[in-house]
Protein backbone atom coordinates (compact mmCIF):
# COMPACT_ATOMS: atom_id res chain seq x y z
CA UNK A 1 0.00 0.00 0.00
CA UNK A 2 2.87 2.37 0.80
CA UNK A 3 4.33 1.78 -2.67
CA UNK A 4 0.95 2.42 -4.31
CA UNK A 5 0.47 5.62 -2.30
CA UNK A 6 3.97 6.80 -3.15
CA UNK A 7 3.42 6.06 -6.84
CA UNK A 8 0.17 8.00 -6.78
CA UNK A 9 1.89 10.99 -5.22
CA UNK A 10 4.65 10.84 -7.82
CA UNK A 11 2.14 10.70 -10.67
CA UNK A 12 0.29 13.69 -9.27
CA UNK A 13 3.57 15.57 -8.90
CA UNK A 14 4.59 14.76 -12.49
CA UNK A 15 1.24 15.89 -13.92
CA UNK A 16 1.38 19.09 -11.86
CA UNK A 17 4.95 19.74 -12.97
CA UNK A 18 4.00 19.25 -16.63
CA UNK A 19 1.03 21.60 -16.37
CA UNK A 20 2.99 24.16 -14.39
CA UNK A 21 6.09 23.88 -16.56
CA UNK A 22 4.50 25.14 -19.76
CA UNK A 23 5.13 28.71 -18.77
CA UNK A 24 7.68 29.82 -16.24
CA UNK A 25 7.70 33.34 -14.83
CA UNK A 26 10.73 35.60 -15.10
CA UNK A 27 11.54 37.97 -12.21
CA UNK A 28 10.02 41.42 -12.84
CA UNK A 29 13.17 43.17 -11.59
CA UNK A 30 16.75 42.06 -12.08
CA UNK A 31 20.26 43.24 -12.83
CA UNK A 32 23.14 41.52 -14.55
CA UNK A 33 25.34 41.53 -17.64
CA UNK A 34 24.53 40.84 -21.25
CA UNK A 35 26.09 40.54 -24.68
CA UNK A 36 24.28 41.45 -27.88
CA UNK A 37 25.30 40.93 -31.49
CA UNK A 38 23.46 42.11 -34.58
CA UNK A 39 24.86 39.82 -37.25
CA UNK A 40 23.35 41.83 -40.10
CA UNK A 41 24.79 45.23 -39.19
CA UNK A 42 27.89 44.13 -37.27
CA UNK A 43 26.80 46.11 -34.21
CA UNK A 44 27.75 44.59 -30.87
CA UNK A 45 27.65 45.57 -27.21
CA UNK A 46 28.52 44.22 -23.78
CA UNK A 47 27.45 45.78 -20.53
CA UNK A 48 25.59 45.89 -17.25
CA UNK A 49 21.81 46.03 -17.41
CA UNK A 50 19.09 46.95 -14.90
CA UNK A 51 15.57 45.86 -15.80
CA UNK A 52 12.21 46.80 -14.28
CA UNK A 53 9.13 45.27 -15.88
CA UNK A 54 6.73 47.26 -13.68
CA UNK A 55 8.22 50.58 -14.75
CA UNK A 56 8.81 49.33 -18.30
CA UNK A 57 12.33 50.69 -18.00
CA UNK A 58 15.82 49.48 -18.89
CA UNK A 59 19.18 51.03 -18.05
CA UNK A 60 22.37 49.80 -19.73
CA UNK A 61 25.96 50.82 -19.12
CA UNK A 62 27.82 49.27 -22.00
CA UNK A 63 30.77 49.10 -24.30
CA UNK A 64 29.70 49.26 -27.94
CA UNK A 65 31.26 48.38 -31.22
CA UNK A 66 29.58 50.42 -33.94
CA UNK A 67 28.74 48.89 -37.33
CA UNK A 68 31.88 48.89 -39.42
CA UNK A 69 33.82 50.29 -36.48
CA UNK A 70 36.32 47.46 -36.36
CA UNK A 71 38.17 47.59 -33.04
CA UNK A 72 36.78 51.02 -32.10
CA UNK A 73 34.70 50.85 -28.93
CA UNK A 74 32.57 53.42 -27.13
CA UNK A 75 31.47 53.62 -23.48
CA UNK A 76 27.75 54.40 -23.39
CA UNK A 77 24.93 54.82 -20.85
CA UNK A 78 21.46 54.19 -22.25
CA UNK A 79 18.17 54.65 -20.38
CA UNK A 80 14.93 53.48 -21.99
CA UNK A 81 11.70 54.76 -20.41
CA UNK A 82 8.91 53.14 -22.40
CA UNK A 83 6.01 54.58 -20.42
CA UNK A 84 7.37 58.08 -21.03
CA UNK A 85 8.25 57.12 -24.64
CA UNK A 86 11.77 58.52 -24.16
CA UNK A 87 15.31 57.21 -24.36
CA UNK A 88 18.59 58.84 -23.35
CA UNK A 89 22.04 58.00 -24.64
CA UNK A 90 25.12 59.44 -22.94
CA UNK A 91 28.68 59.10 -24.22
CA UNK A 92 30.54 58.49 -20.96
CA UNK A 93 33.76 59.94 -22.35
CA UNK A 94 32.48 63.21 -23.80
CA UNK A 95 29.41 63.45 -21.47
CA UNK A 96 27.30 64.39 -24.48
CA UNK A 97 23.64 63.35 -24.37
CA UNK A 98 21.21 62.40 -27.11
CA UNK A 99 17.49 62.29 -26.36
CA UNK A 100 15.11 60.32 -28.58
CA UNK A 101 11.41 59.54 -28.78
CA UNK A 102 10.70 55.83 -28.41
CA UNK A 103 8.47 54.32 -31.10
CA UNK A 104 8.90 50.64 -30.20
CA UNK A 105 6.66 49.00 -27.64
CA UNK A 106 8.12 47.66 -24.41
CA UNK A 107 9.20 44.04 -24.92
CA UNK A 108 9.68 42.08 -21.68
CA UNK A 109 12.87 40.07 -21.18
CA UNK A 110 10.94 36.93 -20.38
CA UNK A 111 8.38 34.31 -21.27
CA UNK A 112 5.31 36.13 -22.57
CA UNK A 113 1.83 34.66 -22.95
CA UNK A 114 2.20 34.29 -26.72
CA UNK A 115 5.27 32.02 -26.53
CA UNK A 116 5.19 28.23 -26.73
CA UNK A 117 7.32 25.74 -24.84
CA UNK A 118 9.56 24.13 -27.43
CA UNK A 119 11.38 21.56 -25.29
CA UNK A 120 14.00 21.21 -22.57
CA UNK A 121 17.76 21.12 -23.19
CA UNK A 122 21.08 21.43 -21.40
CA UNK A 123 23.59 24.16 -22.23
CA UNK A 124 26.90 22.35 -21.96
CA UNK A 125 26.86 18.75 -20.77
CA UNK A 126 23.83 16.79 -19.62
CA UNK A 127 25.78 15.83 -16.51
CA UNK A 128 25.05 17.08 -13.02
CA UNK A 129 27.14 20.15 -12.31
CA UNK A 130 28.46 20.49 -15.86
CA UNK A 131 25.45 21.91 -17.69
CA UNK A 132 22.56 24.33 -17.30
CA UNK A 133 19.06 22.98 -17.80
CA UNK A 134 16.91 25.38 -19.82
CA UNK A 135 13.33 25.56 -21.04
CA UNK A 136 13.20 26.52 -24.71
CA UNK A 137 10.44 28.89 -25.87
CA UNK A 138 9.47 30.05 -29.35
CA UNK A 139 7.24 32.77 -30.82
CA UNK A 140 6.83 33.51 -34.56
CA UNK A 141 6.94 37.19 -35.50
CA UNK A 142 7.55 38.41 -39.05
CA UNK A 143 7.98 42.03 -38.02
CA UNK A 144 10.35 41.93 -35.05
CA UNK A 145 11.83 38.54 -35.84
CA UNK A 146 10.95 35.03 -34.71
CA UNK A 147 11.81 34.74 -31.02
CA UNK A 148 13.73 31.82 -29.52
CA UNK A 149 14.61 31.96 -25.83
CA UNK A 150 16.38 29.70 -23.34
CA UNK A 151 15.42 30.16 -19.68
CA UNK A 152 16.94 28.41 -16.66
CA UNK A 153 14.13 27.37 -14.28
CA UNK A 154 14.31 27.57 -10.49
CA UNK A 155 11.08 26.76 -8.69
CA UNK A 156 8.26 28.56 -10.44
CA UNK A 157 10.57 31.24 -11.88
CA UNK A 158 13.17 31.19 -14.63
CA UNK A 159 16.16 33.32 -15.56
CA UNK A 160 16.90 34.41 -19.15
CA UNK A 161 20.04 32.79 -20.51
CA UNK A 162 19.93 33.13 -24.31
CA UNK A 163 17.56 34.73 -26.78
CA UNK A 164 17.51 35.49 -30.48
CA UNK A 165 15.32 37.26 -33.04
CA UNK A 166 15.64 35.99 -36.60
CA UNK A 167 13.66 36.83 -39.73
CA UNK A 168 14.57 37.14 -43.38
CA UNK A 169 12.22 38.13 -46.20
CA UNK A 170 13.01 38.85 -49.83
CA UNK A 171 11.36 41.49 -51.93
CA UNK A 172 11.16 45.28 -52.12
CA UNK A 173 11.31 47.23 -48.82
CA UNK A 174 9.92 46.87 -46.26
CA UNK A 175 9.36 43.20 -47.14
CA UNK A 176 13.12 42.71 -47.49
CA UNK A 177 13.71 43.63 -43.84
CA UNK A 178 16.12 41.24 -42.15
CA UNK A 179 16.55 40.62 -38.42
CA UNK A 180 19.35 38.54 -36.92
CA UNK A 181 20.03 39.48 -33.29
CA UNK A 182 21.39 37.26 -30.50
CA UNK A 183 21.72 38.01 -26.78
CA UNK A 184 23.46 36.21 -23.94
CA UNK A 185 22.64 36.96 -20.28
CA UNK A 186 25.21 36.58 -17.49
CA UNK A 187 25.18 36.92 -13.69
CA UNK A 188 21.45 37.70 -13.55
CA UNK A 189 20.25 38.47 -10.00
CA UNK A 190 16.62 39.25 -9.08
CA UNK A 191 16.24 42.39 -6.96
CA UNK A 192 13.39 43.98 -5.03
CA UNK A 193 14.28 47.59 -5.87
CA UNK A 194 16.83 49.88 -7.53
CA UNK A 195 18.52 53.14 -6.50
CA UNK A 196 16.19 56.06 -7.27
CA UNK A 197 18.34 57.45 -10.09
CA UNK A 198 18.59 54.16 -12.03
CA UNK A 199 15.69 54.98 -14.35
CA UNK A 200 15.82 58.74 -14.36
CA UNK A 201 16.85 61.21 -17.02
CA UNK A 202 20.68 61.40 -16.83
CA UNK A 203 22.07 64.69 -15.44
CA UNK A 204 24.05 65.19 -18.68
CA UNK A 205 20.75 65.58 -20.56
CA UNK A 206 19.29 69.12 -20.45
Amino acid sequence: MKCVALLSLLLVAVVYAQEDGYRCVTPPRWRGTFREIDYDSGFGRFGNVSYDQYLEAISITEVERSPGGGSRFEAILEVFLFKERKSYRVDLRTRQCEERDLTDEFRPFGVTTDTELNGVNYIGAEITGLGVKVDEYYRPDRIRGDFSGSFAPFGRECIPVLESYVHSARGPPPASRSVNIARQFLNIAPVSSFPPDTFMKPPECP
